[in-house]
């Protein structure tokens, strides 16, 4: 928690653009798949951080996932034998908990990661962290090239973040999607974390 909390103050502090900062969480696995959980056993835990202002908005996260290949479609080559734990994409969609949505963000194009790609580490075989950034110019936008506009207009969702309030859930969850579950094999609602005193102390000095 320290370490997450250190993370969002030093995005807080980036530079005299950044007015406001609010970090996420989320827990991913099959059971969340709406309508239908799935059996899937791979898990996902994501941090995010909400950075920026009007017209600077970022959303910054980081994703550790175990137990799914990400080597066929987003490395080198396949890390296991079988073929139905192999990733196809990782999303952002919209819709509360309990029911499936459209897509919001992509980290693959054409739906989209417009700018700089995610950074994928293989920690092991079947381990992976994904850490990039969803900015203004990324989503999906139902154009080509993209544009600020359209259900993945970061400016309209940074004012839903800021709206949420800590513990609660908002209508944005991040899913993959594999061989064996195309539609969707685990997913997990984005929740409002609860910042830690430090992060108050700080943030009520004016850090």
């Amino acid at each position: 928690m320290l370490r997450r909390t250190a993370i969002a103050l030093g995005l807080l502090m980036l530079g005299s653009n950044v007015y406001a900062a609010r970090e996420f969480t989320a827990i991913l696995d099959g059971s969340q798949v709406a309508p239908n959980p799935t059996t899937e056993t791979g898990r996902g835990i994501v941090v995010g951080v909400l950075v920026g202002g009007p017209g600077t908005w970022s959303f910054a996260y980081s994703v550790i996932f175990t137990g799914f290949d990400f080597g066929t479609n987003f490395g080198s080559g396949a890390m296991t034998v079988q073929t139905g734990d192999d990733v196809r994409n990782f999303h952002i969609h919209t819709a509360d908990i309990g029911a499936g949505g459209p897509l919001v963000y992509s980290v693959r194009q054409p739906d989209y990661e417009a700018g700089n790609g995610p950074t994928i580490t293989f920690l092991a075989p079947t381990v992976v962290n994904i850490s990039g950034t969803w900015d203004l110019i990324d989503g999906n936008t139902n154009q080509n090239p993209p544009a600020n506009t359209g259900i993945g207009n970061l400016d309209y969702w940074a004012q839903q973040m800021l709206a949420t309030q800590p513990g609660e859930a908002i209508p944005l969850y991040f899913d993959i999607h594999t061989e064996a579950f195309p539609t969707s094999a685990i997913r997990g609602q984005l929740v409002a974390a609860v910042p830690e005193p430090e992060a108050y102390a700080l943030m009520l000095a004016g850090l």
